[in-house]
């Protein structure tokens, strides 16, 4: 997740312990709140980033490292971000 970090608009620490639920109903520990993650943002943060996609595959790479690995089900909806 520390690549994430340098693709997000703004945030912020969170003063007390906090947990989300995800998509697939596990709950993880929250580090922080701030601006949804934005594939534009990311670009005009870093001008080299490319954002890849295909049905099974979605990466955002800033150079030649993938920094933002996705996948998703064909036909199956929203993907995940795969960290």
């Amino acid at each position: 997740m520390e690549g994430l970090q340098n693709l997000t608009t703004s945030r912020s620490k969170l003063q007390t312990a906090h947990s989300v639920t995800t998509a697939s109903g596990e709950r993880i520990q929250a580090i922080g709140k701030g601006d949804l993650f934005s594939v534009l943002a990311a670009h005009d943060k870093h001008p080299d980033s490319q954002f890849l996609s295909t049905t099974e595959i979605r990466n955002i790479k800033v150079g030649k490292a993938v920094i933002l690995p996705g996948i998703l089900k064909r036909f199956g909806g929203l993907f995940k971000i795969a960290v």
